[in-house]
């Protein structure tokens, strides 16, 4: 038995190294758990059609928002901020008073364009439109 093989080893040293090899690093594969993994691959499936779906939502939102945002400062917020100062100043001139729900608008569009910011042009539209 301590006639060495071919690999230049004696059959007794091939012994005391395998003694030596530790089996505890080792691990043990749970066959058991396979059904529950691909439960789990399932849900996760689900989650991901579901998250991808609301991504999509969230985009079309963004778009309708932004672009609602944008024809609100192109149309009405232009429209009074660019007017109501020469019409102020044109009443003025005329010795008329300038009704107050005129500058009730004016107060009421600026604190509106202030609150939305813009639409397609800012940050919170590209970074949802990168997703």
């Amino acid at each position: 038995m301590n006639k060495p093989t071919p690999f230049g080893k004696t059959y007794k040293e091939y012994t005391e190294a395998i003694e030596k090899f530790e089996l505890s690093k080792t691990e043990k594969v749970e066959l058991a758990n396979v059904p529950e993994l691909l439960k789990e691959a399932k849900k996760a499936k689900q989650l991901i059609i579901k998250a991808k779906l609301a991504m999509k939502e969230l985009k079309s939102l963004s778009i309708t928002a932004a672009d609602a945002i944008d024809n609100f400062a192109d149309g009405p917020y232009f429209e009074i901020t660019q007017n109501v100062s020469k019409i102020k100043k044109q009443a003025k001139e005329l010795g008329l008073d300038v009704p107050k729900e005129l500058d009730a608008a004016f107060e009421m569009v600026s604190k509106a364009r202030g609150e939305l910011g813009t639409g397609r042009s800012s940050k919170w539209f590209q970074a949802i439109k990168s997703l």
